[in-house]
């Protein structure tokens, strides 16, 4: 997070047009343009989104966060929260681990997902470094020569570039993620 509030979360992922390389799937959180934007590698796409005014904020420490006292990671103080959301053959159980110190920001976050008949899903995100300073400018750069797409668009592009490694999407699976894209559009 910068200190204008503006945020950036990149994944490293493989890289489909070179077997040993990598990419970063990026979600970014510009409060000064008052945009949410996904960058697509993959597909070369951006997807953007308008930004409620409330959504992007500095960092300020906190007296507490929900959940109760567990520790330290990274050596901040956290407190862990769980939350059980269940169906009739499906039970996700998520917990975070957050730091006051940093508006309650997850240093971990753990998600379990069990569903009748499968084996239990469970996946995890650590924050690896906390700097106090801005990130760097890259992880905020909008590519020039990437496409602005919908969701749906995103995902066909990625089943045309790479058949091997991608499945074109079903309507009914995307109409719903278009749809707020339409609707959110800045």
């Amino acid at each position: 997070m910068r200190s204008d509030g503006s945020k950036a979360e990149a994944r490293l992922q493989p890289d489909p047009s070179d077997v040993n390389g990598t990419v970063y799937l990026r979600k970014i959180v510009d409060r000064a343009a008052a945009k949410r934007l996904f960058i697509d590698p993959v597909s070369e796409s951006i997807v953007t989104y308008a930004l409620p005014k409330n959504t992007a904020r500095s960092v300020h420490p906190t007296g507490g966060c929900p959940g109760e006292r567990a520790g330290q990671l990274l050596g901040y103080d956290v407190y862990v929260s769980e939350k059980k959301d269940a169906g009739a053959d499906l039970a996700i159980t998520t917990w975070h681990w957050s730091a006051p110190a940093l508006d309650c920001f997850p240093l971990r976050t753990r998600i379990e997902i069990v569903q009748q008949g499968n084996p239990p899903s469970i996946q995890e995100r650590v924050v690896n470094t906390v700097t106090s300073a801005d990130p760097p400018d890259w992880l905020f750069d909008i590519p020039t020569t990437y496409i602005e797409r919908k969701p749906s668009e995103v995902l066909r592009e990625q089943a045309r570039r790479y058949p091997n490694m991608f499945k074109e999407p079903r309507p009914e699976s995307t109409s719903d993620l278009d749809a707020a894209y339409g609707a959110q559009r800045p």
